[in-house]
C-alpha cells in the first residue's frame, strides 16, 4: 500500500512541471523589445510558444507616451499580428526626434490561460528640417515698391498725346468719327442749319414754272398794259 502511494506521488510530481510548461508564453517579437528601427513599421508580429485563440486577442500602441490606440490584429496559430495605421506611420516619418513605441497585448492560449504583457521599441527616423522644409519654407519677403511721387504729366502719357496708345487715352480707334469731333460743334451746327434750309427751299425751286421758249413775241403782253403804236406810214 505504501509502495502504491509512493508511485502516485512520484507521478504527480513528475507531471506537474509538464502541465505548467504547457502554458504559452511570448517567445519573440518583430520588432524585438528594446530594438531601434530606422523607420516606422507597418506591422508588429508577436510569436508565442503555443497556438493561441482569437478569443479576447487585442493589441494597442502608444507612441511617445501618448494614449494607447487599438490596432487591428489577426491570429495565425501561435502568431499575433497587428497592423499599424497609415496616419501613425506618416506621423512617425515626420517626427523630428526618436519616438518610443509601446505595444501592449492580450490573448488566450488553447488551454484557456490568459496572456498579457507589453514591450517597447524605438523609432529613430528623424526628419532633417533644413532639407525637407527648404521647399515648403517661403523665402524672404520682397520689399514693397516705393510710392510714385512724380507728377502724373511727367510719368504717364496724357490723353491728347499723339504717342499715347488707344487703351490709355480711352479712344476707340475703330469707332466712326462724328462731325462734331471732326469739325467742331459750331461748324457742325451751321452745316445742319444749311442742310435743313435746302430741304425746305429746294422743292419750291423745282416746282416753279419756267417760260416757254416757243411762245411768239407778239403774244407776250406788254408789261405796261398799252398796245404798241403801229409804225408810221412810209411815203414814196
Amino acid at each position: 500500500m505504501a509502495a502504491a502511494l509512493a508511485v502516485v506521488v512520484a507521478v504527480t510530481l513528475a507531471t506537474q512541471p509538464l502541465a505548467a510548461s504547457a502554458h504559452s508564453t511570448l517567445v519573440t517579437s518583430s520588432p524585438a523589445a528594446g530594438a531601434q528601427v530606422s523607420a516606422p513599421v507597418s506591422t508588429v508580429r508577436l510569436t508565442f510558444t503555443a497556438p493561441i485563440t482569437t478569443t479576447s486577442a487585442a493589441v494597442t500602441l502608444a507612441v511617445d507616451g501618448a494614449a494607447p490606440r487599438p490596432l487591428t490584429a489577426v491570429v495565425e496559430r501561435q502568431d499575433l499580428i497587428a497592423t499599424i495605421p497609415a496616419e501613425v506611420i506618416a506621423d512617425g516619418a515626420r517626427a523630428t526626434g526618436p519616438q518610443p513605441w509601446t505595444i501592449s497585448y492580450r490573448a488566450v492560449d488553447e488551454d484557456g490561460h490568459p496572456l498579457s504583457d507589453q514591450l517597447t521599441f524605438t523609432v529613430t527616423a528623424t526628419r532633417t528640417v533644413a532639407s525637407t522644409d527648404a521647399a515648403s519654407t517661403p523665402g524672404p519677403a520682397r520689399p514693397a515698391d516705393p510710392p510714385n511721387t512724380s507728377s502724373p504729366s511727367a510719368s504717364s502719357p496724357s490723353a491728347s498725346s499723339p504717342l499715347a496708345p488707344p487703351h490709355e487715352t480711352g479712344i476707340n480707334p475703330h469707332a466712326p468719327v462724328s462731325p462734331e469731333r471732326l469739325l467742331g460743334p459750331g461748324l457742325a451746327i451751321g452745316l445742319i442749319a444749311i442742310a435743313a434750309l435746302l430741304v425746305v427751299v429746294a422743292p419750291r425751286l423745282v416746282r416753279r414754272p419756267r417760260p416757254s421758249k416757243t411762245t411768239p413775241p407778239d403774244d407776250i403782253d406788254d408789261p405796261t398794259g398799252d398796245d404798241p403804236e403801229p409804225p408810221p406810214p412810209t411815203t414814196s
